[in-house]
């Protein structure tokens, strides 16, 4: 590998774990969104956790029939 292109390779590697430490994967939100909604209930109280994860519902679902129409 010449000098150059290690160089970037590095620079991408660094990069990628600077991304990889400031998201959350995939795979890890379920368990994020779960601990979110515990603590607006906690804090909010029941009417507005339905509310939220209502919406959350809804614009979900509306995602979902618009790319079954074809649509994104």
């Amino acid at each position: 590998m010449t000098r150059g292109k290690g160089a970037r390779v590095k620079q991408l590697e660094a990069q990628r774990r600077a991304f990889e430490t400031s998201h959350v994967r995939r795979s890890e939100l379920p368990g994020v969104l779960l601990a979110v909604f515990q603590i607006v209930q906690e804090e909010a109280g029941t009417p507005a956790f339905q509310r939220i994860a209502g919406r959350m519902v809804r614009a979900k679902a509306a995602q979902v029939a618009a790319l079954a129409r074809g649509r994104t």
